[in-house]
């Protein structure tokens, strides 16, 4: 009996043990499940805010380049507001999921444009390149000297500086292939007491590991020039301006106006797809020799920036090149390039606004009045149209060549212009004849038809 007491104490234990095995087992399970696959999936939601805000952010600052002339003040609290989402976004992404190098990347890079932003809002205005070539040049003993020079220099936006550091570190350890964090030490190498030597290294091996990425090639030419390699870093910016993104954008705002247009196209060779941004920058620094290298130019390229293109696409070319034609003061060549793209959309409104307008502009009354008469009965609210109308009613009347060769029937007073078409009349009807009470402009009105029998 003593045995079989001792037997089932034995078996109780075992099943107790083999019980909190199970339970530590789980306990163990359900944290590695919270760590891997709870916390991912919590930073994912953060993750697609960020990229909402981002996307917004790009778009406010694309509509800021096509026009320069809105109020900044509002474009800078936008910015500075999406510039605050998207760091407290990343930030969480990156406390739910600290193995992502994408979110650690993503944070030095935010973290470096809220630095410059603020920057700009003091008077202490210095670019990154040149807080790094400053503290080189003065060779701090310590990394505490360093860092009490910057709080004295720049207050707390310093701290944007060593937080940007810190991501791109991390980023480069979890995903040593990710060039653009290479890219970041390069420029913030200094605060960790680097000399700039460091400096080509960082960018040698981001060109190793992101050969082909425009982006990255955009920044190491933009690393070339501020060392003041100018034509090597023309060089890569040429080998990245062909393929559309963000850089595009930004070769043309270093690039077009301080050089001259003749040496931008040699170098670049631009597409019809940055013609019209080139044009625009062109055009505020206002050097009529640029204009008309630029101008000849697109002339030139577009019979064929239109082959193997959509209908829509010929049209926005032949417009584009009709209003820098026109900005020239080549009129006829201008109306040439807007009957080509009327050609190609004859039911694109812009087309037939701007071919309207010139016509008028050149005097050609009859023509102009039916792009107007056009565009007026889609926009009848438009009174810019409706007085162009009405200009190119009288031109036409105070012709005495076109008032010879008008059609019989057709209306005689500017009333009619801008009353609508007169539906066709049915077979056998007779038109009323106007009493002498009804007003001369007014159209008769159709015969009512007998009641059927």
């Amino acid at each position: 009996q003593a045995s079989k007491n001792v037997s089932a104490q034995g078996c109780a234990w075992t099943s107790r043990r083999e019980w909190m095995v199970q339970g530590a087992v789980a306990s163990l399970v359900g944290a590695w499940m919270t760590t891997a696959i709870w916390g991912p999936a919590i930073a994912s939601i953060h993750w697609d805010r960020y990229l909402r805000a981002s996307i917004a952010c790009e778009k406010m600052q694309q509509y800021a380049c096509r026009h320069p002339k809105e109020e900044k003040s509002n474009l800078a609290v936008s910015r500075e507001m999406y510039m605050t989402e998207m760091l407290e976004q990343l930030r969480q992404v990156a406390h739910w999921y600290p193995g992502s190098a994408r979110a650690h990347l993503r944070l030095a890079s935010r973290h470096l444009e809220q630095f410059e932003l603020l920057q700009q809002q003091t008077d202490n205005v210095m670019g990154i390149s040149q807080i790094r070539d400053a503290a080189l040049a003065s060779g701090f003993s310590s990394s505490k000297e360093l860092r009490v020079w910057l709080t004295r220099a720049f207050g707390k936006n310093a701290q944007h500086l060593y937080q940007a550091y810190e991501h791109a570190w991390l980023a480069s350890r979890l995903c040593p292939l990710q060039g653009e964090a290479y890219l970041h030490l390069a420029n913030l190498c200094f605060l960790a007491g680097q000399k700039r030597n460091a400096i080509d290294a960082y960018v040698d091996q981001c060109l190793r590991v992101r050969p082909q990425d425009n982006n990255i090639l955009f920044e190491v030419g933009k690393q070339q020039l501020l060392l003041g390699r100018f034509e090597q870093a023309i060089a890569y910016w040429a080998r990245a301006f062909h393929s559309p993104g963000s850089h595009q954008l930004q070769i043309i705002q270093h690039m077009a106006g301080p050089i001259p247009a003749a040496a931008f196209i040699e170098v670049f060779h631009p597409g019809w797809q940055t013609l019209g941004m080139i044009w625009k920058q062109y055009f505020e620094v206002g050097r009529p020799e640029d204009l008309k290298q630029l101008g000849d130019y697109a002339a030139r390229t577009a019979e064929a920036g239109c082959q193997g293109q959509s209908f829509a696409k010929q049209s926005h070319i032949w417009l584009t090149l009709a209003k820098m034609q026109s900005q020239l003061g080549q009129t006829d060549t201008a109306l040439a390039s807007l009957r080509k793209a009327h050609a190609a959309t004859p039911g694109n409104f812009q087309v037939r606004y701007a071919l309207g307008f010139a016509l008028l502009k050149t005097e050609q009354y009859h023509s102009a009045e039916s792009h107007l008469r056009w565009c007026l009965e889609r926009r009848p609210e438009n009174h810019r149209l409706r007085a162009a109308l009405v200009s190119a009613a009288k031109g036409r009347l105070s012709n005495p060549v076109l008032i010879a060769r008008r059609p019989s029937g057709q209306g005689h007073g500017i009333g009619d212009i801008l009353q609508p078409a007169k539906p066709p009349s049915l077979v056998g009807e007779r038109a009323e004849k106007p009493t002498p009470s009804t007003p001369p402009n007014r159209i008769p009105q159709p015969a009512k038809l007998p009641p059927p029998p």
